[in-house]
């Protein structure tokens, strides 16, 4: 569906069973304790991390240091509140340890010129007075190979106090600007670096006065804009170089690329003029038909393979996430939930995105409800082994959309990783139930230990006569953000040893209820009874006490 979600209504089936049931629904236990076969998630659990006080549109990883990049002015502690006396100054770009959350010493302010328009330019821009507008913010984020340098694109005008038309690049190791200076007259939304060259894409039609429709490169050492000159008919919103290096992978909202139809990603030569590469027909993502259409939002390169995101206007078209060929185009699998998908990564076999998924159902998922249930970062297979779409696993963090005053209520906008850590960026203030705004990260459990209960409510058993001597026990199950398989020990009275243990595969669209019977109790003993429910790693919640029943 669209930016905006757009309401539809339809009915969730909830199971129930006897104790040792386990719903058909259920997916496999795929999460951060899967089976064998099944690839693990990094935890839900959201680790110390700096925030900003705006959006983070933009997250690229160089060795062990993330960089963000967007539209804020500063940054400030875990926990601490907007404006608190501890906040740093980083305007619109900033970088962080990918292991401690915390901020490095890397402070370049990106800035921009106010202008006077009656016309609202949307908002990625700043209101800074009646009719005043600010548009400086970051939208594109690449750190070259080399780990010498970092490349930014967005509508900002200077950058360390020099002017920079929209696009920028600052060496690591001296801190200096790198030597491309262009005049570009829209936005960049799309960077990607080889070893030699820096690819800008976005909305753009001209560089320093030479025409070059919504894609450009430039010579990384001499900063020269090179004869490299692939056009599109529309916005191109993310790029990706080949493993090989041969070819760009182009995304974005166009119908055509070098004229040819390519519906929304296609590939050009790096090299040249870039011209138009093999695609496979059909197209991934199905054409335009109106002003319902699919754009490609996040490509990412893995090996052979291209992984893509995307969003969709309109009913009935594609805004989940894809693989392909990186050679051919050819399609690998595409996933099927519904929900504007806005950033992807690729660690340990595992696919993440951000998006506003509100209908996984013809992967095995929730299904559409009113109000709509929406899970804003998700976790399926890299891999589908041949079928046509992939599996979906068990991984739902707690995140928020952030504000309300916010056009597009999406959440995240941004990913990076390593094969430990997980950052995400965005629009979001909330992480976990608990106040962090527009940063956050997780890892994997072989860094840090899978440490929170599963949720509540948890309420209380209910018990009943069964028979002579017996009452038979009966509770809803819980689920876990990160664990599908969880165990259910049933206490009575107030002891610690279970009388009965269990297990049982939920998540938060399937909680059966399970049940006990306990036998051989004295004549006219009163007893009660709580659940407790652990995950794999031990983290418990217990319920509250039933209430007493005599055994009759």
């Amino acid at each position: 569906m669209s930016w905006k979600f757009r309401a539809l209504t339809a009915a969730v089936a909830l199971s129930a069973g006897l104790a040792l049931a386990v719903p058909a629904a259920v997916p496999a236990n795929a999460d951060t304790a899967p089976p064998a076969g099944t690839p693990a998630t990094v935890t839900a659990d959201p680790l110390s991390t700096w925030q900003t006080d705006g959006i983070v549109w933009a997250l690229a990883r160089s060795g062990s240091t993330v960089f963000a990049g967007g539209n804020f002015n500063d940054i400030r502690p875990p926990g601490a509140a907007a404006g608190a006396s501890s906040q740093q100054s980083r305007s619109n770009l900033a970088a962080f340890d990918i292991a401690s959350g915390a901020p490095t010493t890397f402070n370049h302010p990106v800035t921009g010129t106010a202008y006077t328009s009656t016309t609202n330019p949307g908002p990625e821009c700043d209101s800074v007075g009646t009719n005043k507008w600010l548009c400086d913010a970051i939208f594109g984020v690449a750190a070259a190979p080399d780990g010498k340098a970092v490349y930014f694109g967005g509508d900002f005008t200077a950058v360390d106090g020099h002017a920079r038309s929209r696009f920028a690049g600052i060496n690591l190791s001296t801190g200096a600007l790198e030597p491309i200076s262009a005049t570009i007259n829209s936005r960049v939304r799309a960077v990607a670096v080889s070893a030699t060259t820096v690819y800008i894409g976005g909305n753009f039609t001209t560089v320093n006065g030479q025409p070059r429709t919504r894609l450009a490169a430039f010579d990384r050492a001499t900063g020269a804009l090179l004869p490299w000159n692939p056009s599109t008919d529309n916005t191109v919103r993310t790029m990706a170089l080949s493993t090989d290096g041969s070819r760009v992978i182009v995304g974005g909202d166009f119908d055509h690329l070098n004229g040819s139809n390519e519906n929304s990603i296609g590939a050009v030569s790096s090299t040249g003029t870039g011209a138009l590469t093999p695609w496979s027909t059909p197209r991934p993502i199905p054409p335009r038909n109106g002003t319902q259409y699919s754009g490609v939002t996040d490509v990412v390169v893995v090996g052979p393979t291209v992984f893509a995101g995307a969003h969709g206007e309109g009913g009935g078209v594609f805004d989940g996430r894809l693989a392909v060929d990186t050679a051919t185009g050819k399609l690998l699998w595409k996933d099927t939930c519904l929900g504007a998908t806005t950033t992807i990564a690729v660690q340990n076999g595992v696919v993440y995105s951000g998006s506003h998924a509100h209908d996984c159902s013809s992967m095995g998922g929730w299904g559409q409800t009113n109000p709509a249930t929406y899970q804003r970062l998700l976790a399926e297979t890299a891999d589908s082994g041949g079928a046509s779409k992939n599996q979906l696993l068990h991984w739902f963090p707690q995140i928020n959309y952030g504000p309300t005053s916010s056009y597009y209520k999406q959440g995240p906008w941004s990913m990076a990783n390593d094969d430990k850590y997980l950052w995400v960026g965005g629009e979001f203030t909330q992480v976990g139930g608990v106040a962090q705004q527009g940063l956050t990260h997780f890892a994997t459990t072989a860094v840090k230990p899978d440490i929170n209960a599963p949720e509540v409510p948890f309420a209380a058993p209910t018990v009943a006569t069964a028979g002579s001597k017996t009452l038979k026990v009966t509770w809803k199950t819980t689920w876990d953000r990160d664990n599908a398989k969880l165990t259910y020990e049933v206490i009575r009275d107030n002891g610690s040893t279970p009388v009965y243990t269990t297990t049982a595969s939920t998540n938060f669209w399937t909680l059966p209820s399970l049940s006990f019977t306990d036998t051989g109790l004295a004549s006219g003993s009163s007893h009660y009874y709580r659940i407790r429910v652990s995950d794999p790693y031990g983290n418990a919640r217990s319920s509250p006490n039933s209430t007493a029943v005599v055994a009759s």
